[in-house]
């Protein structure tokens, strides 16, 4: 009998090329944080992916003018999965280890699954209740860590949970105010308008360090002038 639930090979591929993306993407944030501030670091990658999908979403034929009446939906999601993600993982990650910021962004499930049952009415079935215990006794033994650690408030760890919290919210109000638009281009657009404020943020916070052509120091004039 042939299990219908089995992945195909090519699927099964992709999702081991996806993960390793995945892993491999936050050591690179890190990295990147490092060498960058926050915004202008999320800035160049937000405005990179939206052009890049843009292009890719052209170059398929697929739609990308927003159906009417679905703009204000596409902007209210982008603001929670691009906007509050970004900012809030940039600020996070740069305080705290990778792997310790990985594993608090991935509770975005668990917010999911209670925000679905608070916003959307789901049923909070108790595999699903089983989950979130799980998960929540998991993030409070990390965050246990931080507070050992630093005896403070453990600000990078609330960070993390915060972009998880946002990525969540912005994932519950796709479900309940869905857009007809093409996932290429939809993950496009919400690039493009969540990542405005963050490139006006770049612009305003860190205008002395990304100036490409910085002005050259005056010249002191010498008693001859």
């Amino acid at each position: 009998m042939t299990d219908h639930h089995t992945l195909p090979r090519s699927l099964l591929a992709l999702l081991a090329a996806l993960t390793l993306a995945w892993g491999f993407n936050w050591p690179m944030m890190k990295l990147v944080l490092s060498e960058l501030p926050v915004w202008s670091a999320r800035t160049l990658s937000i405005v990179a992916a939206s052009a890049g999908l843009f292009a890719i979403a052209r170059a398929k034929g697929l739609r990308i003018r927003v159906p009417d009446g679905q703009f204000k939906r596409l902007m209210f999601s982008s603001l929670f999965n691009v906007t509050g993600w970004n900012l809030l993982i940039g600020y996070g990650v740069s305080m705290l280890p990778t792997g310790r910021s990985a594993i608090l962004a991935y509770t975005m499930p668990l917010w999911a699954v209670m925000l679905s049952a608070l916003l959307l009415h789901e049923a909070f079935t108790i595999r699903k209740t089983a989950g979130v215990v799980l998960g929540m006794g998991a993030m409070a033994l990390l965050l246990g860590a931080e507070f050992s650690q630093l005896r403070a408030a453990p600000t990078g760890a609330l960070l993390i949970i915060g972009a998880a919290m946002s990525w969540a919210t912005g994932t519950v109000i796709m479900k309940r105010y869905p857009t007809t638009l093409p996932n290429t281009s939809f993950v496009a657009w919400q690039l493009a308008l969540g990542g405005l404020p963050v490139v006006v943020g770049a612009l305003i916070l860190d205008w002395q360090t990304i100036q490409p052509f910085p002005a050259p120091p005056r010249r002191r004039c010498s008693t001859t002038c």
